[in-house]
């Protein structure tokens, strides 16, 4: 056998992606400032790297919604706004409904235990609400509404989601959900089970009450 037979090999990550890992950390750990514009010298101080690596960090970073680029002054982490907030929901709301109703009677069995294994799973993180696992909460969350975009089987509606539910939006959300307590958070199980019924008046009806518990929950904590 061949050594490499046995080993999975990994590239290492680029210093550009170290610098995204930490100034991700320190913006949903609330340790930089929101509304300000962001000192780039400071930033790689931080991250102890280059101003360079930075830069193209915080484009990333940018695209992953975390920080603002607002011409002629600089980069900045945005204040979430209820506006902003509703908007959001708004959007996710028509993507979900239209990917809901297009679903219907079309779900493989192994697609729809999928669904139920990871709305199960996320029901027990949220009940447990231990305040290590906002982080394991976010990325789970985001794998469900995705998958309930997959099942529609729009390549387009998928991707459209994947804007408005992106990992740091997620995480940023999960971590404001974990203020409230567990008994409040929106019930998965139930949505997953609706989801994969009979009755797809019934499935559309979870979804958009789903949502909009959603909204109301992260209303609540900005």
């Amino acid at each position: 056998m061949k050594p490499t037979d046995s080993i999975e090999w990994k590239s290492a990550p680029t210093s550009e992606q170290q610098v995204v890992g930490i100034l991700r950390t320190a913006i949903l750990d609330g340790k930089l400032p929101v509304g300000e514009f962001l000192s780039q010298r400071k930033l790689a101080k931080l991250a102890g790297s280059s101003v360079i690596s930075v830069r193209g960090a915080l484009r990333q970073l940018e695209n992953e919604g975390l920080v603002e680029n607002v011409p002629h002054f600089g980069v900045r982490i945005p204040e979430d706004t209820p506006a902003a907030v509703r908007d959001r929901y708004l959007i996710r709301k028509a993507l979900e409904s239209a990917a809901v109703e297009q679903i219907h009677g079309k779900l493989p069995e192994e697609m729809k235990e999928k669904l139920l294994g990871t709305a199960r799973e996320l029901d027990r993180l949220a009940k447990e609400h231990a305040a290590e696992t906002y982080l394991d909460f976010a990325r789970l969350h985001q794998e469900f509404h995705l998958l309930i975009a997959e099942a529609s089987g729009s390549s387009l509606l998928i991707q459209m989601l994947r804007r408005v539910i992106n990992p740091a939006l997620m995480a940023i959300n999960a971590k404001r959900s974990w203020q409230i307590p567990a008994e409040r958070h929106a019930n998965h199980t139930r949505l997953a089970e609706a989801i994969v019924g009979s009755d797809p008046g019934k499935a559309i009806g979870e979804i958009q009450t789903h949502i909009q518990t959603g909204l109301e929950s992260e209303l609540a904590t900005l």
